[in-house]
C-alpha cells in the first residue's frame, strides 16, 4: 500500500521501511543523540551515518531482498536518489529545528520528495511504514495524533506466502511451531491495534485496486482521491 501512495501529490512517502526512531534510540545512539546529548554532535555527522544505514532505500539496486533492483515494466529500473542533494536538504531542515527523532523524520521524508522535485506545498500528510506493531509506540510519541492503517490480506495466500519467504531465509522450516505462529501472525497480529478505536483501519490487500475502497480511505486521511492509487505499482514487489 506504501508503494501504491508513493506518486500522490498529497503524501509525504520513503521509499520501504525507514525506522527513525530505531536508529535515533539504538544503543550507539542513546547517549550521543538522547535528550541530554542534542546538540553536542555534528549534524552533518548523524546524517551521514543515517544515509549508511539506509543505502539500500536511497539507491535501490543493492536491495536484492525485496526486488527492488529489477522495478519497471522490463525490471531494469531502480530508485536512485542523489545522495549529496539529499544530504543537503536534511542537514538543512535539521539546522532550522531543534535536533530530535521527530524533526528527523520529517526531515528525512521532506528531503526525499525534494529529491524527486515533487511539490512541497502540495503536501497534506506523511505516510510512514511503521512494519511491526511493536514498532508504533515509539513513533505515536512523536506523533501522537496519527491515524493508523494496517494492511492484512487472505489468509490463505498469507500462508503460502510465509511459508515459501521462511523457507528461503531460515533453516527451521520443518519445526512444528512454524504452522502455529503463521498461523497466530495473519488471523491475530493487528488485534493490538484495536485499541485505537476511530483511529484505526485496516486494509486488505485484495481491495488495493478497487477504486471505492480507495476512496473511502481518502476520504477518511483527508486527502483527494488520485488516479495513481488505482495503479498497480505494487504488483511486482515480493508481499508477505
Amino acid at each position: 500500500f506504501q508503494s501504491q501512495l508513493d506518486s500522490h501529490p498529497e503524501i509525504f512517502v520513503f521509499n520501504g521501511q525507514v525506522d527513525i526512531h530505531r536508529f535515533w534510540n539504538s544503543e550507539s545512539h542513546a547517549v550521543e543523540y538522547g535528550v541530554e546529548g542534542a546538540g553536542e554532535y555534528d549534524v552533518e555527522d548523524i546524517v551521514d551515518e543515517f544515509i549508511g544505514r539506509h543505502i539500500k532505500l536511497l539507491k535501490s539496486r543493492y536491495d536484492m531482498h525485496e526486488n527492488k533492483h529489477r522495478l519497471g515494466e522490463n525490471l531494469d529500473q531502480s530508485i536512485d536518489i542523489d545522495l549529496p542533494q539529499f544530504r543537503t536538504h536534511v542537514i538543512s531542515l535539521l539546522t532550522l529545528n531543534p535536533l530530535c527523532s521527530r524533526n528527523m523524520l520529517i526531515a528525512v521524508y521532506v528531503a526525499y520528495a525534494l529529491c524527486l522535485d515533487q511539490e512541497i506545498e502540495k503536501k497534506k500528510l506523511f505516510f510512514h511504514h511503521a512494519h511491526q506493531v511493536k514498532r508504533l509506540d515509539s513513533f505515536l510519541v512523536d506523533f501522537p495524533e496519527s491515524q493508523i492503517i494496517g494492511t492484512t490480506r487472505d489468509p490463505r495466500a498469507a500462508y503460502v506466502s510465509y511459508i515459501e519467504h521462511w523457507r528461503r531465509v531460515v533453516l527451521y522450516t520443518r519445526h512444528p511451531y512454524l504452522p502455529r505462529w503463521v498461523l497466530h501472525r495473519i488471523v491475530e497480529s493487528l488485534d493490538p491495534l484495536a485499541k485505537y478505536g476511530d483511529r484505526f483501519r485496516v486494509l486488505r490487500l485484495e481491495d488495493m485496486a478497487d477504486s471505492e475502497i480507495l476512496t473511502e480511505v481518502c476520504n477518511w486521511l483527508g486527502i483527494s482521491f488520485h488516479s495513481c492509487m488505482t495503479k498497480s505499482t505494487w504488483a511486482g514487489l515480493r508481499w508477505w
